[in-house]
């Protein structure tokens, strides 16, 4: 277990964040849904440094990620971030890790858990000290709440009011098809905001190095994934999880290029008023992702007058169309 510094979410991080991501259209107070982007990021390479492994940020490839919403950040906020190392799977050229997150708030609360799928390559100093911090107090062990899925509980989740009507998707039911367009200056901002994060320049010139050849973060990826959600369902709150498996692969940059989001519902649950949603993403004809889904939550059928949802009531999608 590794337990981060705090993080504190102010309205200018909020901002910056959503404009960095394309994501302009949410109240000054709410941060998008995948904002933990930003202390995981920080949380991950920390715990990275202690746990041994290489300092070279390129040398970390995210090859999968879950996020588990319990209610959405604010301003205000403070957050710690807990991490824990749950696997450790060796090769001969790099290690396949495991890393599991929790976000707490300041009355520890988890509002957000987390898996992440990472691919470190090997250090061979660290390969000759890999037996004592396996069998130290950095071994490898399952941390109970973010597992056995009661960590989310004790979050308050305000009323949902989506653009949907539940009783009207059932499985097959197509997601409008958007599209975004996506510049090379906005893959380097984004990797400037979270080389900030980190605390030596050559992190923040190798990260910056990543974008210009054109490559989006999944992490990235990720809150596109969530726009692309939003943008249907109507309402951030009601999207409670995301799991994301992402493609990667490179090519000459482009100054800049189309992202065509499709996505139908692969599953519903009347009882629970719950539904899963398939998202697919090509650039360039191209898949951004292997596999990528997000859980979606309605609210109970109303009971009386004055009770029908309605819809958010503005656009999720800056520059798409």
């Amino acid at each position: 277990m590794h337990r981060a510094d705090t993080y504190s979410v102010t309205p200018e991080l909020i901002r910056e964040f959503s404009r960095t991501i394309g994501e302009v259209h949410y109240p000054v107070l709410v941060a998008p849904p995948t904002f933990a982007i930003l202390p995981w990021l920080h949380a991950h390479r920390t715990a990275l440094r202690a746990f041994g492994f290489t300092r070279r940020l390129p040398r970390v490839l995210h090859t999968g990620q879950t996020l588990s919403i319990g209610r959405l950040i604010t301003a205000g906020d403070v957050l710690t971030t807990s991490i824990h190392l749950d696997s450790v799977r060796r090769f001969p050229d790099y290690d396949m890790l495991t890393v599991g997150t929790v976000l707490t708030d300041h009355a520890g609360k988890v509002v957000q858990t987390g898996t992440s799928t990472l691919l470190a390559a090997t250090d061979p100093a660290v390969a000759r000290a890999a037996p004592s911090y396996l069998d130290g107090r950095l071994r490898p062990g399952p941390i109970g709440p973010l597992h056995h899925g009661s960590a989310l509980s004790g979050a308050a989740r305000r009323n949902l009011d989506p653009a949907v009507d539940f009783d009207e998707i059932e499985v097959g039911t197509p997601l409008p098809p958007r599209s975004m367009v996506v510049r090379q200056e906005d893959l380097a901002t984004y990797a400037e905001m979270t080389a900030n994060l980190f605390e030596s320049g050559g992190s923040r010139s190798e990260a910056a190095a990543q974008a210009s050849i054109g490559t989006a973060p999944g992490m990235l990826r990720l809150a596109w994934l969530a726009q692309f959600v939003t943008s249907w369902i109507g309402d951030p709150g009601a999207i409670t999880g995301y799991r994301a498996d992402f493609s990667h692969f490179c090519g000459p940059a482009f100054r800049s290029s189309e992202i065509e989001f499709g996505g139908r519902v692969t599953a519903v649950d009347r009882t629970h008023r719950t539904g899963v949603v398939t998202v697919d993403a090509l650039c360039r004809g191209r898949r951004l992702f292997s596999g990528a889904t997000a859980q979606v939550s309605f609210p109970p059928r109303p009971s009386g007058p004055g009770l029908i949802p309605g819809p958010l009531g503005s656009s999720f999608w800056g520059r798409c169309r």
